[in-house]
């Protein structure tokens, strides 16, 4: 009965610290993106970044493994990790204004995640839209390797994230409909 007392702790305590939420790595700048965005700015008027709504309500977080919580780094949404995301790359490429003719807004209609073996990825489906009154949907997927190990996968989940988002605002500047976001009325 003790063995089985012991056990029974033991498993709630390893339930208890698996609970704990972890946190998904800082969003840095994409040097590719940052020329992308430099070769744009002749079609360009000063951009801004405006609201990025999140209609899938995914919050902060998502599950790894049906058990661990991943964190955004700072708690921010989804949403606002991608807008800062984009905002820090406008910012370096020279297009960002705090005072700009053309705002570039966002609504999040899905992000998804999976540590599967075999099939571990980031996905995002979202609408970019500009004040001029064009918008369009980008869907973007971001595949890497995944592990057997549940603290090995996780690890990838949390360490992918940014070069996830990397991906997703290089497919949404590369898209030859970006360029109309950033014309004038």
């Amino acid at each position: 009965m003790k063995r089985f007392t012991i056990a029974l702790a033991a498993l709630a305590v390893m339930v208890g610290l698996s609970g704990c939420a972890q946190k998904m790595q800082r969003y840095s700048v994409s040097s590719d993106n940052v020329q992308v965005l430099r070769g744009l700015l002749a079609h360009s008027q000063s951009v801004g970044i405006g609201t990025f709504t999140d209609s899938s309500n995914s919050g902060n977080a998502l599950t790894c493994r049906l058990s661990t919580p991943m964190e955004t780094p700072n708690g921010e949404s989804f949403a606002d990790y991608i807008k800062n995301a984009f905002r820090k790359e406008l910012i370096v490429s020279g297009m960002f204004s705090h005072d700009p003719k053309t705002i570039i807004s966002a609504n999040l209609n899905s992000v998804k995640s999976s540590t599967t073996l075999g099939d571990a990825y980031w996905e995002f489906d979202i609408t970019v839209k500009s004040s001029n009154g064009k918008s369009f949907r980008v869907r973007s997927r971001y595949e890497y390797s995944s592990s057997f190990s549940a603290d090995a996968a996780c690890y990838k989940m949390r360490t992918t994230l940014p070069i996830a988002v990397r991906k997703l605002i290089n497919d949404i500047i590369m898209d030859p409909r970006f360029v109309t976001l950033l014309k004038k009325k």
